[in-house]
């Protein structure tokens, strides 16, 4: 029906999927052809193209002339666990591209709970072991075709005397 009310323009339709069996079979995109139907498709089917990194990377922190120094910030998960999946890490050489900074993660204090419906916890974290250096903080969200929770961070502060 919907091809029968087509207008014509004199450039074929273009037709987008995933490469789900049921589009990739013969049939159908035989009978795409037959109406001049053209086939787009995602790169070969990988469940796993849909898995992501992120990253929220602070400005470099200068930690000279204290003695102490605290990092923290309120969080809340949804959707999943955060463990395993959400990171707090910081580097000492970081330079504008996660990929060639070296990164150590950080021990937080406090997680929430899993599928905690967006209540907030406050996590803490020591950066005592990094005064008199320049560092990067950054929250790192990973996910997979299996875990894709959700992971929300404000009020971001770093402390020291």
């Amino acid at each position: 029906m919907a091809n029968a009310n087509r207008i014509y323009h004199g450039k074929p339709l273009i037709h987008h999927s995933d490469r789900g069996v049921q589009y990739c079979s013969d049939a159908y995109q035989d009978l795409l052809s037959e109406y001049n139907i053209k086939t787009s498709m995602t790169e070969s089917y990988d469940p796993y193209a849909n898995a992501a990194e992120s990253w929220l990377v602070s400005p470099t922190i200068d930690l000279s002339g204290v003695s102490s120094i605290t990092l923290s910030f309120e969080h809340a998960a949804n959707f999943a666990a955060p463990q395993g999946y959400f990171f707090v890490m910081i580097s000492k050489d970081y330079n504008g591209d996660v990929t060639t900074a070296t990164w150590s993660e950080l021990p937080i204090s406090a997680w929430p709970d899993t599928n905690s419906n967006w209540t907030f916890v406050t996590g803490t974290a020591d950066l005592s072991a990094f005064v008199g250096q320049s560092v990067t903080i950054a929250f790192k969200y990973t996910s997979s075709v299996d875990h894709c929770g959700a992971w929300e961070v404000k009020h971001f502060v770093v402390e020291g005397e």
